[in-house]
């Protein structure tokens, strides 16, 4: 995978670099976004935590990808000023899964307690 920075931009007021960027990848296909994540981050040597990819753009047929990422100051800035569907898109599917799970376990026991309540009223008022 060769990666080549068409323009980079500093942010000060968001603590964030961003970068529009193409890479070939003659040898395979497109890259995963966690994958191309990993390899940007070792490339530009940054934290993970702080590498956000933004877009993909890749034409059919072709051995090359376009697109814009962000590099952050911290983590914390990242998490304070990136949207959640990039974080999310960013993250492996297995932490994903994961939080995905705890958000739906959250909700389950949430309607639970509702019903209880509402269960506990109905009993109350007969």
């Amino acid at each position: 995978m060769n990666l080549k920075i068409i323009s980079e931009t500093e942010n000060v007021l968001l603590g964030r670099r961003e970068i529009t960027f193409s890479v070939s990848h003659t040898s395979a296909g497109t890259p995963s976004r966690i994958e191309f994540r990993r390899q940007i981050a070792a490339q530009l040597g940054a934290d993970l935590e702080c590498v956000y990819v933004i877009e993909m753009i890749s034409r059919t047929g072709m051995d090359s990808t376009m697109g814009q990422l962000r590099v952050y100051d911290s983590p914390q800035r990242a998490k304070l000023v990136e949207r959640d569907y990039i974080l999310k898109r960013n993250t492996p599917s297995e932490e994903s899964a994961k939080a995905e799970s705890e958000e739906s376990a959250k909700a389950e026991s949430e309607e639970s307690a509702k019903a209880e309540s509402e269960e506990s009223a109905k009993a109350e008022s007969a």
